[in-house]
């Protein structure tokens, strides 16, 4: 089974965009948008169908080789020709727990305390604590409001 996630709004002037690609249940490709245009935060920009193809060249995959495209409501996914049938929109990730899946999944540990600090999160939290484990998925532990934080 082939997964592409897709993550950030489009066109948001606030957060990142990123594509994760998961084969039989591994992430096995997680790209930022701003590692790919060299911008900080890449501000205003989203995945696009040059990000899409370099995450499958590089895994010598096709468009048609994907099983599910998990994509989230205001992304615009008809513009690059992907099958509807394939296709689950969702409401977006939790944003600390994205950030925590996204180091957690690319590292080689197989169990990990994480804590991201990261400002304000899209649940106005602003620190998160969490274990996580290739087994079990990562758990919340405790997140700090980002109002009792300051």
């Amino acid at each position: 089974m082939k997964l592409i996630s897709i993550h950030g709004l489009e066109n948001c002037s606030n957060h990142d965009a990123s594509i994760a690609l998961f084969e039989d249940g591994v992430c096995t490709v997680c790209l930022p948008v701003e590692r790919v245009t060299r911008n900080k935060h890449a501000i205003n920009e989203h995945v696009n169908s040059d990000i899409i193809k370099k995450v499958l060249v590089y895994r010598g995959l096709t468009v048609n080789d994907i099983d599910i495209w998990l994509v989230p409501t205001t992304w615009n996914w008809r513009k690059h020709f992907i099958d509807e049938s394939k296709v689950v929109i969702t409401d977006e990730a939790n944003h600390h727990l994205a950030h925590i899946a996204g180091s957690f999944y690319t590292s080689n540990f197989e169990h990990a305390c994480c804590i991201c600090s990261d400002g304000i999160g899209g649940r106005g939290e602003s620190i998160t604590l969490a274990y996580a484990t290739r087994k079990d998925g990562i758990k919340t532990l405790k997140s700090f409001d980002f109002w009792h934080s300051q």
